[in-house]
């Protein structure tokens, strides 16, 4: 758990990319902000990363399978410190 709420934590790492990511996922503590879970996801890049560094996330894909296609999930991005 984290700040008391239950949490999913993921670490993945692409050593061909010489990137690793973290993923946090928890339920929205926060009355204030308009949703009831949220995603934190931090990249770690090398200096040897091909483009030096991600500027941006443009959305993420929700699938309730493997093979299925993903929905689109746009709402409520915001930039670490953003």
């Amino acid at each position: 758990m984290s700040l008391g709420v239950p949490t999913i934590k993921a670490t993945a790492s692409i050593p061909a990319r010489n990137l690793s990511v973290d993923v946090t996922i928890r339920k929205n503590a926060d009355a204030t902000l308009p949703a009831s879970h949220l995603m934190e996801i931090n990249f770690q890049v090398s200096d040897s990363f091909i483009g030096g560094t991600i500027a941006s996330l443009p959305g993420v894909l929700l699938k309730n399978e493997e093979p299925g296609t993903g929905h689109a999930f746009s709402r409520g991005f915001r930039p670490r410190g953003g």
